[in-house]
Order: C-alpha cells, then sequence, then structure tokens
C-alpha cells in the first residue's frame, strides 16, 4: 500500500497525495499551512483470472462450462432469432477477435466474430450466413481464444 495514498478512483488513475519518498513539501512559512500537493499514482487492478485449459473440439460441447472466466471478453448476449452475438471487452487492452470461435453448441456450428474490440467497448456481431442459432430448444454459446481455451460462456434460457 502506497503511504498517504489517493482517495477516489477515476478513469483507471488514483488521485491522491504523492508518497513522502517520492515528494519532497514545499518549505514552510511560520504563519501558513501548506497543503499537500497532488500527484497522480497508477492504478492497480485486480489479477485478471486466468483462461482453463483448451477444450475447444469444434463447437460439439463444452465439458466444463463453469471454467469460463468472462475476461476479457464476455458474451453479453445473443439473440437467436435475429442471429446476432453481443460481446464486450472487460479488459484495459484492445484485443483482436481474429481467430476466436463463437459456437452454437446445439447445431455445433461457428458465428462469425472478428475484429479489434477496443477496452470497455461492447460490440454486435450479426450473422448474415444463414441460421444457426436453435430458436426452439435451449442453444447456449461458447466463446474460445485462439488457443482454444473457453472465455465466456452463456447459457440460454
Amino acid at each position: 500500500m502506497i503511504p498517504h495514498t489517493a482517495m477516489l478512483v477515476n478513469r483507471r488513475v488514483l488521485w491522491g497525495v504523492c508518497p513522502s519518498a517520492a515528494y519532497a513539501a514545499p518549505p514552510r512559512r511560520a504563519a501558513r499551512r501548506t497543503p499537500r500537493r497532488p500527484c497522480l499514482v497508477p492504478a492497480r487492478y485486480p489479477q485478471p483470472p486466468a483462461p482453463p485449459p483448451p477444450t475447444y473440439n469444434a463447437c460439439q460441447s463444452e465439458p466444463n462450462p463453469d471454467a469460463a472466466p468472462n475476461f476479457p471478453i464476455q458474451i453479453v448476449g445473443i439473440d437467436k432469432k435475429a442471429e446476432v452475438v453481443e460481446l464486450t471487452n472487460r479488459g484495459d487492452q484492445p484485443i483482436n477477435l481474429d481467430g476466436w470461435r463463437m459456437c452454437s453448441l446445439r447445431g455445433a456450428q461457428q458465428h462469425p466474430i472478428s475484429g479489434v474490440l477496443q477496452a470497455g467497448e461492447t460490440r454486435i456481431f450479426v450473422n448474415s450466413d444463414g441460421n444457426i442459432w436453435n430458436n426452439s430448444e435451449r442453444d447456449d454459446g461458447a466463446l474460445y481464444d485462439p488457443e482454444g481455451r473457453l472465455i465466456s460462456y452463456w447459457r440460454d434460457n
């Protein structure tokens, strides 16, 4: 913990009082008290969850859906009738989705996704290649990174 630390978080930077080792206060006048000068201290993020070992099997099934960390990319929703998948980047770095696989597990089919998803961005990916999501039965969605690790899992209700 940084001594004399920041009091609030704003846009990934902590705003607070500089640690005494990094900041020397100006000379004080006898009649006037000099307040501490604020400084910027880099924010400390918790360690992101590690993805599980690779389990991708050509969209056939997912043996352990609870292992999905939903980080850095999360499936926000799937509109099966409209053939739309909504993804959000929960991380603080842009993610290139080229090579990622978005699976319809009922039909063992892939929903196309590609491009760069900026940090904090939410984007809708439309499938224009025909229907892959099952509208009448449960059809869960699974998102795999290029290494075949399950990153996010969406349970169809």
